[in-house]
Parts: C-alpha cells; sequence; structure tokens
C-alpha cells in the first residue's frame, strides 16, 4: 500500500517553523543549511564520486545508529524541548503542531483510535550525500509489520532528494515526487531508501509511524540506536489528552 495525502499547508505549516527556527540560528533557511561555512557542522560522509545507483550497490554508505550524527541533525532536533526531555517537557510550537496532525489523520483519515510515534524522526538530506542507511524495510529493524510509515518533506521534491520505493518488481525502485503538502504513506514492508542527493538544496523531512490500535501487540524489540521498546509509553503514544 502506497498513498499520497494531501494536507493544508497553511492548518500544518512546518515549513514555516523549521525554515523560520534555521534563519534564526544560522540565518538560512533548511533548504540553504548546506552552505553553513563551519567545521562543526560538516561531518556528513560526501558520497559525489559515487555514479551508480545506492540501491544496487552492497557496500552501506551510512549506518542506521549513526545516521542521525550529523551535526546539522542534532541542531534540527533543538527546534523543540519535547525531543531532548520527552514527557518531562511540555511540546513547544514544532510538536504541538505535529500532535494536531495526528489527531487530524485520526479523525479524517484512519476515522479509528491509532497509536502514534510519540517524537517524529526529523532527518536532513544534503547535496552529495544520503540522509539514511542501506534501502531497507522498517520490519528489518524491528518495527512492528503492523505498522504504518509516513514521509513528510519540507520542500517540493526531485527524483534525487526524495524517498524510493521498491516497485512491484522486487529490488526495483521508484522515485516517488512530492511537493511541499504532500504527505506519504507506506507499509512497513516496503522496502526504500535515499540516492545521493545531485540538487542545489537541502531536503529536510520528517517521518513517522501509526499502528491502527486494533492491530497494536505488544513488542519485546526496540529502536537500533536508542534502544526505545516499540510498545505503548516508549515508543508510542495515543490521543487521549
Amino acid at each position: 500500500m502506497i498513498k499520497v495525502i494531501k494536507f493544508n499547508k497553511s492548518k500544518f505549516n512546518f515549513k514555516k517553523i523549521v525554515d523560520n527556527y534555521f534563519h534564526k540560528k544560522f540565518k538560512v533557511t533548511s533548504k540553504n543549511l548546506h552552505k553553513i561555512e563551519n567545521k562543526k557542522y560538516s561531518n556528513f560522509n560526501n558520497l559525489s564520486h559515487i555514479k551508480k545507483s545506492i540501491y544496487s550497490l552492497k557496500q552501506n554508505h551510512f549506518d542506521v545508529k549513526k545516521d542521525q550524527d550529523l551535526g546539522l541533525i542534532k541542531e534540527f532536533y533543538k527546534i523543540d524541548n519535547f525531543f531532548k526531555l520527552g514527557d518531562n517537557s511540555k511540546r513547544q510550537t514544532f510538536n504541538k503542531l505535529y500532535l494536531k496532525l495526528i489527531k487530524h489523520l485520526e479523525k479524517n483519515f484512519f476515522k479509528e483510535k491509532i497509536y502514534f510515534q510519540k517524537k517524529p524522526t526529523l532527518r536532513l538530506h544534503l547535496p552529495n550525500a544520503i540522509s539514511i542507511g542501506a534501502y531497507h524495510k522498517d520490519s528489518d529493524y524491528g518495527h512492528p509489520k503492523e505498522s504504518i510509515n509516513f514521509w513528510l518533506p519540507f520542500i517540493n521534491t526531485k527524483k534525487t532528494n526524495t524517498l524510493w520505493l521498491e516497485t512491484k518488481t522486487k529490488n526495483k525502485f521508484k522515485p516517488i515526487i512530492l511537493n511541499w503538502g504532500d504527505l506519504l504513506m507506506f507499509d512497513s514492508s516496503i522496502k526504500h531508501g535515499v540516492e545521493v542527493n545531485r540538487e542545489k538544496s537541502t531536503r529536510a523531512s520528517m517521518d513517522f509511524r501509526i499502528i491502527l490500535k486494533r492491530n497494536y501487540k505488544k513488542s519485546k524489540k526496540s529502536s537500533p540506536k536508542n534502544k526505545i521498546k516499540f510498545i505503548l509509553g516508549e515508543y508510542y503514544d495515543e490521543t487521549n489528552y
């Protein structure tokens, strides 16, 4: 199952929040983050020398346990204290809007109770780099097979800075071109990944996962890096507040 959902950009204006945050912090928008001349934030793996598609290569160029270690990513997570402090902190503007989107999806799209990823995952896809590890299915990393993936870019994407999903033919992939205002939904069983960004701008995005309450099963597995258990109260939350 692959579906693109349109949402109200004015009502859910993550892009404005993100761009204002980076403009205040670095005097640039998220689209131009790669222009920052600061060694502190330049620890990304430049893959401009790779000419073949990433999905055709056997080498994993980005360890899944390290794909959130980029200096700029760590700055991105400072957009809201809730990312660092979790339940010990009130949601600020970004995560309040995230919760609002979750409630909107529950009421207007699913029309039934859901459990959702408590804190969304933030990503930056810089030019000449990739933003996640090898092509994979989320279930490869312990995510419940019942979970549904959502991917929301904060820019209009192009061929090499968007997400690539496996087609009906095994190990054949195609780019899913989205515009700002599009939300991609797909099963956790679908293999996906990214290519080297050949565009001239950085792609900022967030992704999160949802499970229908009726499909939820308590899991003993946990996330690869932070070892957060894929259960209600840790990785997942509900909208009863």
